[in-house]
């Protein structure tokens, strides 16, 4: 996890390691000359993985080090958490059903069919990053995408927060992917969290982000409306108190 502004990425760092990515469904299928065809293969491989990595961390052969099963190591001991790519209802519970198996910290990232299974989700506290929904069905499995996502998984007592999936998606949008999702019943207030203070608690840094409190990290955006009003603009933005970026008002002029 990293600052958006700085001069070298050593200094830009907020937490690292941040947590271990993982993909079900199209993603590994679509790429068989590397991962296994079906669903059932692709749990398996995860499985296989996480028991490497315990087993590795048994060992006690003195300077033997495998740097894959050392990331999955800070899993399995809860240093980080495991983030899944899930887009089918299935496959989110697969993911949860695996967590379970291993006891570990896991995040669902996108969750497209998270509603259909939003009180199951809520009942093992599983955070989701919730999105893109503002985008084609490019993929069978985001055919069932809806912008009322958010605020069912929200009323169900999931934490919730809000992607743009950047670059597939401009990030600088993801106001927009806000006000659509309370247009379809998310709480302002809520969908304000999304942007700010439950993604930073999802990802573990909110002693240092998301919100503005004594002895955080002085991380702000100035706006000239309410967030979610569709004249809003980014007017500032200071990063460690340090102004990094201004408004300029462009004069555009016509021949």
């Amino acid at each position: 996890m990293i600052k958006t502004y700085g001069e070298v990425i050593d200094e830009m760092i907020i937490k690292s390691p941040a947590g271990i990515k993982v993909a079900f469904g199209e993603n590994p299928k679509r790429n068989a000359s590397k991962y296994p065809v079906t669903r059932m293969g692709v749990s398996g491989l995860l499985r296989e993985a996480l028991v490497s990595a315990k087993n590795y961390s048994k060992k006690t052969e003195n300077g033997y080090r495998d740097l894959k099963m050392e990331a999955l190591v800070g899993v399995l001991i809860r240093k980080i958490p495991l983030m899944a790519h899930a887009h089918r209802a299935d496959d989110i519970a697969t993911a949860i059903r695996i967590a379970r198996e291993f006891n570990i910290d896991l995040v669902i990232h996108h969750g497209t069919e998270g509603y259909k299974i939003s009180h199951h989700i809520a009942k093992h506290k599983i955070p989701v990053v919730v999105g893109p929904t503002l985008t084609s069905p490019k993929k069978i499995e985001t055919k069932n995408r809806t912008f009322e996502n958010a605020a069912i998984l929200s009323d169900k007592g999931v934490d919730i927060a809000i992607m743009s999936d950047h670059p597939f998606l401009p990030a600088e949008h993801i106001l927009r992917y806000a006000e659509l999702a309370i247009q379809e019943g998310l709480p302002e207030e809520v969908a304000l969290k999304a942007l700010t203070i439950n993604p930073a608690r999802i990802l573990g840094i909110e002693d240092r982000v998301g919100s503005i409190e004594k002895g955080k990290d002085a991380d702000l955006v100035i706006l000239s409306d309410e967030p979610f009003n569709k004249r809003c603009k980014v007017e500032m933005v200071f990063i460690n108190s340090n102004p990094v970026y201004r408004r300029k008002k462009t004069h555009l002029q016509v021949s």
